[in-house]
């Protein structure tokens, strides 16, 4: 042993020799292997952090740490996305219940929690259609003030398309339905057409009669020449509302409240409410605003210098939002800051909106101070209820009323598109979209066929049963109790906005998937195992994938980086292999008498062998821990103050604004260890040559 240990400190005492004394080829090799242990430390402690900040950003915002679903699904699951987006096929959930049971029983297990995923749309009213309507509401309360204050709204309005319609008249070939529409309008500036729509609604057709006929026009001739309120696509998340905060505690309420326990309701997100759900022009200033403040100079970015052109052209978006007190109220601040008396309000719009690099920042923030609170800054917005349309997995449409209680976002994730891209609906709201009916509708169901005397019939014979041969479809009964009256006793009630219900009313029902909560991730693998052997084990029909295959595409995204960088490394590494052993097979010639010498006086092969691969471990283990002990100096700096992320893909992926990685020793030691395996097997080829020199070779040379 000792022998042994005395000969390989020779070799190594040999070795470092040999290394200074052929400094050229020590000094390419060493900074290619400084390089490679440099570039194999930052690669992989890089990777390892990103890969823990996207696990941080996916289950703490929609996957938790592990999905179920059925089995027999035709799809793979995919919450952020997959090849078919939200129409995958992915079954059902029969018992939620049974499922929480089982799995819930597990100790590594804390939660789980019933999920499945929709699209709708709510469809919001036009600002002609909420003044007509306030209009309505006011004369209904008798509200004198509030009934001229709707009427000089409508006029406004009436003022705005009557320009509109005018500009049209210049490009228009149908100039007769332009004429008829002005028509219409004109109507407006007539004082009689008002005076029956001043007097309070007095509930008499009769003395109502003018009255009625002057709403009726306002709301088929005059509405119908306006725009149209939005449509609003909304893609949901229906779970348990109640458990869901806790579960995922990165979920905080920007505006509003979380939707009480047992209440039915939306919790819209705050970044799909300001990119899509905002007024335009709000829109536009706030985006222009964060690319000045960002460095962006407007001059020299077309898209920004484009939006920013055609920003004062939107400021109908914001006249036709305004009463005629707020219309006062906005024109005298616009005056004050722009400087100017005489203008009409359009006029200081198109101004005020005219924005450069320097006026952005306080136009903007007058925006907010003056016009936002006499505006609907939202197209739907906390404290609505909305009408949710969506349709069912068999085609039939189904709505619900929804009331909206707030809006959120995850901590760190506040600029992540792909975090905020369902909103969070209660689970019995959702199941009633999916036309899934409960306990209740059930009940109500049974009472309905029991009251009419309505019975089953085969497909078969459907056809003589409701046209001859087969008898009513109606049982024989009392004839007083008839449809209308079953409908009026036991009739859905199809605003249910307001209904509470309990937990048993969550658990016990359908669900498309679940997500899974562990105590402890750091061993998923076995978790999941252990997971799926208890569902088995019930019978239950159901796959456990961990997040990352639950994600979809998004999940995919750290395995791509990492297979592009490694193909990179691997590139370079190979060049490097190349270089490293061009150069060794050139100091290995020029080492051939010393080597000849060593065979003449009884070295064998293997210790020239050894001794040309213990010079490549010297120098891999010194240059390699230069490289990898300097990248890990470097990405400690950065974990000090964090490399920042400049788009929205990129914050999802550090799980926040700025990426702070974590350096090991293992990553350390795989740096060395890559680079030093790299200068071994570039060696091979020229330590075989020189183990291969005779030492007749030595003699030659000296002669």
């Amino acid at each position: 042993m000792n022998r042994h240990l005395e000969r390989l400190g020779m070799l190594i005492f040999i070795g470092i020799r040999n290394l200074r004394s052929q400094r050229t080829k020590t000094l390419i090799v060493g900074f290619i292997m400084v390089f490679g242990a440099f570039l194999v430390v930052t690669t992989t402690a890089l990777l390892d952090s990103i890969e823990d900040g996207m696990t941080r950003s996916i289950t703490g915002s929609l996957a938790g740490h592990l999905q179920l679903y059925s089995a027999d699904a035709e799809d793979d699951l995919a919450l952020f996305g997959g090849q078919l987006f939200d129409n995958q096929n992915i079954g059902i959930i029969e018992d939620f219940a049974e499922v929480r049971r089982v799995v819930e029983g597990l100790d590594e297990v804390e939660a789980v929690l019933p999920m499945g995923l929709g699209r709708g749309t709510a469809l919001t009213s036009s600002p002609t259609d909420e003044a007509i309507d306030a209009l309505r509401q006011a004369r209904l309360e008798g509200d004198p003030l509030e009934i001229e204050a709707a009427i000089e709204r409508l006029q406004q309005i009436g003022a705005l398309l009557k320009t509109e319609f005018e500009n049209r008249l210049s490009v228009a070939s149908d100039v007769e339905e332009i004429d008829r529409a002005l028509a219409d309008i004109e109507t407006l500036e007539d004082p009689e057409f008002w005076e029956p729509l001043r007097v309070p609604d007095s509930g008499d057709l009769f003395d109502e009669a003018d009255a009625r006929d002057s709403m009726e026009f306002l709301s088929t001739r005059i509405a119908s020449l306006s725009e149209d309120g939005r449509t609003l696509f909304l893609r949901f998340l229906g779970t348990d509302t109640g458990r869901f905060p806790e579960a995922f505690d990165r979920l905080k309420v920007v505006r509003g409240e979380k939707i009480p326990p047992f209440e039915r309701g939306l919790l819209v997100s705050e970044r799909t409410a300001q990119r899509y759900f905002k007024n335009r022009v709000a829109r536009d200033l706030d985006a222009i605003r964060d690319e000045v403040e960002g460095g962006t100079l407007i001059a020299e970015n077309p898209s920004l210098e484009s939006r920013v052109q055609a920003l004062p052209e939107q400021y109908n978006r914001v006249l036709i939002e305004l009463d005629p007190r707020g219309a006062a109220q906005v024109r005298e601040a616009l005056q004050e800051h722009l400087g100017s008396e005489d203008q009409t309000l359009t006029q200081l719009l198109r101004e005020f909106l005219a924005v450069d690099d320097q006026t952005i920042g306080p136009r903007h923030d007058l925006f907010y101070e003056v016009i936002a609170p006499h505006i609907d800054l939202y197209a739907i917005d906390v404290g609505d209820t909305v009408a949710v349309r969506t349709f069912t997995r068999g085609g039939f449409l189904r709505a619900a009323n929804v009331k909206i209680w707030g809006t959120f976002e995850f901590s760190g994730l506040e600029d992540a598109d792909i975090a905020g891209s369902a909103h969070l609906m209660d689970m019995v709201t959702f199941r009633d979209l999916m036309g899934v009916f409960g306990e209740e509708e059930m009940a109500e169901l049974r009472a309905i066929r029991e009251d009419v005397g309505l019975r089953d019939v085969q497909r078969d014979s459907a056809e003589d049963e409701l046209f001859g041969g087969g008898g009513s479809l109606v049982d024989d009964g009392d004839s007083s109790v008839g449809f209308g009256l079953a409908d009026e006793a036991v009739s859905f009630d199809r605003d249910r906005s307001s209904f509470t219900y309990d937990q048993q009313a969550i658990d016990q029902g359908i669900a498309l998937n679940a997500a899974v909560i562990l105590r402890d991730a750091s061993d998923l693998r076995a978790s999941q195992a252990l997971v799926q052997a208890a569902v088995d084990e019930a019978d239950l029909g159901l796959q456990v994938v961990d997040w990352q295959s639950a994600s979809g595409i998004v999940g995919q995204f750290i395995a791509v980086i990492r297979v592009t960088l490694f193909i990179a490394m691997g590139i370079i590494f190979l060049i490097a292999l190349v270089i490293i052993n061009n150069a060794v097979v050139m100091a290995t010639m020029e080492r051939t008498s010393e080597i000849g010498t060593l065979r003449a006086i009884g070295a064998p092969r293997s210790t020239v062998l050894t001794m040309i691969l213990v010079e490549t471990v010297v120098l891999g283990v010194v240059a390699g821990g230069i490289g990898a002990f300097g990248a890990a100096g470097l990405l400690l700096y950065f974990g000090q103050v964090g490399i920042g992320a400049t788009n929205d893909v990129l914050r999802f992926l550090f799980s926040g604004p700025r990426l702070y990685p974590m350096v090991t020793v293992a990553h350390v030691l795989a740096g060395v260890a890559a680079i030093t395996a790299v200068g071994l097997i570039s060696t091979l080829y020229p330590a075989r040559l020189a183990a291969r020199i005779q030492p007749v070779t030595a003699m030659r040379r000296g002669e």
